[in-house]
């Protein structure tokens, strides 16, 4: 069972950075795999060093390599799931004042339970349902600059055009209340970017994209969707009640620039 659960782990991981990808640049060092797309230089999560194996590192030496392979990140980030990294590594970051995250990676295991017919669901494709998408992702990225916004909007729409990507509303009669996204990596769907407005929360949006989404990812040819998610937060439980197990776990730091 623990080869089976560390083959998920693997598979979490590689569609999860696979999201990235399109339209990036990617280098692969002793230590890991650097991946940066310079189109898009605001946004964080497209540049880092991706796969980390470096436990005799301090952050002097984490932020040189960046500095030299990524001088137009906005932080300083990478993730592991390296035990040895994550422990010797991460103490002296942490020290560093870096912000830590540990996720979950989570693969569906059973069928979500059936989407509810309160919501309608549509693939953002138009321009009303762009509208509509946009406006719940500057909503999301509130506390961003305008012009990470700017460029989060500008990459998701590359991606729909250009990668197997694509993003779902959920709708309350006429009021986008929730998107989500889904990558498509060889036989896997990648699940990401769940939102729902605050005071549309706890209503069944998100279990209803969820189930949406996974039936769209399985017409796709996907034999499952996985996801990861904040480990410390109510998540994990969320998605387990939706078929979904955790099979592993990844640390990211950050501290920006």
């Amino acid at each position: 069972m623990s080869v089976n659960i560390d083959a998920l782990a693997d598979e979490v991981s590689a569609a999860s950075t696979a999201q990235v990808r399109p339209g990036a640049r990617s280098e692969r060092r002793a230590y890991g795999e650097i991946i940066t797309n310079p189109d898009y230089p605001a946004v964080f999560f497209l540049h880092g060093i991706y796969e980390l194996k470096a436990a005799d590192w301090d952050a002097a030496r984490l932020e040189a390599v960046i500095d030299e392979a990524i001088p137009y990140a906005p932080s300083y980030r990478a993730r592991t799931r390296d035990p040895l990294t994550r422990t010797e590594l991460g103490s002296r970051l942490h020290a560093a004042g870096y912000d830590v995250m540990h996720l979950a990676l989570m693969a569906q295991v059973s069928p979500a339970p059936p989407a509810s017919g309160r919501f309608r669901l549509e693939r953002v494709g138009g321009a009303s349902a762009w509208r509509g998408f946009e406006g719940l992702v500057r909503t999301d990225w509130a506390d961003a600059q305008a012009r990470t916004v700017a460029e989060v909007l500008a990459f998701y729409k590359w991606s729909v055009d250009n990668a197997p990507q694509w993003f779902y509303l959920a709708y309350d009669g006429d009021r986008a209340i929730a998107h989500a996204g889904l990558h498509q990596h060889g036989f896997t769907g990648y699940f990401h970017a769940l939102f729902t407005l605050a005071d549309a929360r706890r209503q069944g949006a998100g279990s209803a994209l969820v189930g949406h989404l996974a039936g769209e990812a399985a017409a796709a040819g996907c034999e499952r969707m996985v996801l990861h998610c904040d480990r410390d937060s109510h998540l994990p439980a969320f998605y387990e009640r939706l078929g979904f197990r955790a099979v592993g776990e990844e640390t990211v730091w950050s501290k920006p620039r």
